[in-house]
């Protein structure tokens, strides 16, 4: 199931909160012909968008701070229950 996986996507950067952000090995063979790298059993996943956008290299250990950020703007959307800006209470 995906109820502990979480993402954010926040301009050109895109977190992955998760234990992995793998969830189909079905696609492992084709994604094998297209040099996928392995997971690489990191507990976050960052990437970024406009210069990875098949989200090949996880640069999380190159942007810490990124990673701290988006962790906790990925918190505060959780601890609200959505997302959508139309939905906050005044």
């Amino acid at each position: 199931t995906f109820d502990r996986a979480w993402a954010l996507r926040d301009g050109d950067w895109t977190v992955v909160a998760a234990k992995s952000g793998y969830h189909n090995k079905g696609f492992q063979a084709w994604e094998k012909t297209r040099n996928f790298p392995a997971d690489d059993d990191s507990p976050v996943e960052l990437y970024h968008m406009a210069s990875d956008l098949g989200q090949r290299k996880n640069v999380a250990a190159e942007h810490p701070e990124r990673v701290l950020a988006m962790q906790e703007k990925l918190q505060e959307i959780r601890d609200r229950g959505h997302s959508a800006p139309r939905l906050a209470k005044p």
